[in-house]
Formats: C-alpha cells, structure tokens, sequence
C-alpha cells in the first residue's frame, strides 16, 4: 500500500501567538467564533494554555450558554494560564455564549488583575 509520511509537528516560534492551535476543528463554527473572542479580548499571551482553553471554553459554551463568570471561571480552572490574568478568556467565552443566551451586559469582567481563574485569587494561596 501507500507509504503515509507523518505531518510535520514543528513548533514554529511565533512573536504574536494566534489561537489555532486547537487542531480538528477547523471546520467548527464555535470553534471559530472562540478564536475571533480570544483574540478581540486579549486572552492570548505566550499561547501555552491556548488549546486547551479554546477546548474547554467551546464546551462551557455549549454546556453552560448562560453561565456566569464565577461559572465559567470555575470551569477553567483546570487549565492554568500564567500570563493573562483569565480577564480576556472569560471575557471572551461571556462574549461567545452571550449570543447564544443574551445575558444582561453585567456579566462581562472587569477589567482587572486575577492570579487565580477564580476571583479574588481563591484556590491559590
């Protein structure tokens, strides 16, 4: 038969990171409309957290349309993110499921720093 030749997997440093690195879901319209988010709110930064984030962020979003930013920091929590201070994320998956369930616009995050996906800091002392 054929011979398949493995893809080329080669981290190529990128000065700017953009939120694709979440592979198999290229023809996925959440998927898409979470990447658009991420990178309109400032949720990217060195791009470590990046796949797993937009996986878990699609899945709050169709989980949990109406969900709160306590919520959806809850959910994130198991995806540690070290840069960005989860503000752009949850701004971001507020942003995607808010067109799913139009929640009032007090749901959105204010703008401020967090070292913890819950607020306050909670969970990492």
């Amino acid at each position: 038969g054929p011979q398949v030749q493995p893809e080329d997997r080669t981290h190529r440093h990128q000065e700017h990171p953009t939120p694709h690195e979440a592979e198999g879901f290229e023809d996925d319209a959440l998927m898409a409309e979470l990447r658009e988010a991420f990178s309109r709110e400032h949720g990217l930064q060195c791009g470590f957290c990046t796949a797993g984030m937009l996986i878990s962020s699609r899945d709050i979003v169709q989980r949990l349309p109406a969900a709160d930013e306590r919520r959806i920091r809850t959910e994130l929590s198991g995806n540690l993110c070290r840069c960005t201070g989860y503000v752009g994320i949850v701004n971001a998956v507020v942003s995607v499921a808010s067109k799913q369930t139009r929640p009032s616009p007090s749901q959105r995050v204010a703008l401020g720093p967090s070292l913890s996906p819950l607020k306050g800091g909670e969970g990492y002392k």
